[in-house]
């Protein structure tokens, strides 16, 4: 009686490279970038008062209007090549400046966990499912309004992405389909 012993070889298997992988990728790509390519602005124009704002002084506008680029306004501004320093600095920098939506997004996770889990959530959306049976088509244009009003008086943009956890279970429980 004979055994046959077989070795079986690992094959090289191509993986995906996690985000943060990817984002440090991009990050020192463009740091390397700064080193190659020229940096320049346009002057521009206020949307509204037509008002120049020169090329220096773009980056410190604080003025609430839209600028708009002057075509042929182009110039060379001085170059900031980043170093390796300045690659491992920028998700420190990145998060102080947005520190008010990560803290937005944070609260709105916890907000939508305690519902999800007193039951809150399921209760107010098997009510509003409740009193709009037969009645499912006048629920997509009425939470469209309540958004678009809350878009246009106070900029409501990136809280819509978390109200999707809210609105898909009402529209499953309204009938509609998930895809």
């Amino acid at each position: 009686m004979t055994t046959e012993v077989t070795t079986q070889s690992k094959g090289w298997t191509l993986k995906m490279p996690t985000v943060y992988t990817l984002l440090f990728i991009i990050t020192a790509l463009v740091a390397l970038m700064t080193w190659f390519i020229p940096s320049g602005k346009y002057d521009y124009r206020t949307a509204n008062s037509g008002e120049v704002i020169s090329a220096e002084n773009v980056s410190s506008y604080s003025g609430g209007e839209r600028l708009l680029p002057i075509p042929g306004t182009y110039q060379e501004l001085e170059s900031n090549p980043q170093g390796i320093f300045d690659v491992f600095a920028a998700p420190l920098s990145g998060f102080g400046d947005a520190s008010s939506i990560i803290l937005f997004v944070l609260m709105i996770g916890g907000f939508l966990n305690v519902t999800i889990q007193t039951g809150a959530m399921d209760a107010s959306v098997s009510a509003l499912s409740k009193c709009f049976t037969g009645k499912e088509q006048w629920l997509i244009p009425i939470l469209i309004f309540i958004l678009a009003v809350g878009g246009s008086t106070y900029g409501m943009s990136e809280e819509t992405v978390s109200l999707w956890v809210i609105l898909l279970p009402l529209f499953i429980a309204a009938g509609y389909d998930a895809w």
